[in-house]
């Protein structure tokens, strides 16, 4: 095994160095699509979730009107509210985290993933 002196004088194995240069390099090829995919995914979702996260607030005047109509339109006021900062919030985040890598078990900040229900991953 080639050493390679530092100037503290330690001895480093060059295979290690090399070895993990060359994952580096090799790896984007193998998994640059579903990351971009995934980066891609969070972008459009986090887009959505702040462009309609208002939608919260007519959507649950509705809802609970359904349930109890004396006090849906009280009610509503109020999830709806707490929705709409909730889902704008997470739009937010999504949008502008979007570039980091998600984990391997990566779930949506909000569920369902918009407003309008699940939306299916662009992957």
């Amino acid at each position: 095994m080639r050493f390679v002196m530092r100037r503290t004088g330690r001895a480093v194995p060059l295979a290690l160095p090399v070895a993990l240069a060359a994952l580096a390099l090799a790896s984007p090829g193998v998994w640059a699509d579903d990351v971009a995919a995934g980066m891609a995914t969070k972008f459009s979702r986090g887009l959505v979730n702040v462009a309609t996260g208002w939608l919260e607030l007519p959507k649950e005047w509705v809802e609970q009107s359904k349930a109890n109509p004396a006090i849906g339109w009280a009610t509503g006021t109020f999830t709806g509210i707490g929705k709409t900062v909730y889902r704008t919030a997470a739009g937010v985040y999504e949008t502008a985290f979007f570039s980091l890598p998600a984990p391997p078990r990566h779930m949506p900040v909000i569920e369902p993933n918009t407003v309008f229900g699940e939306v299916r991953e662009l992957r």
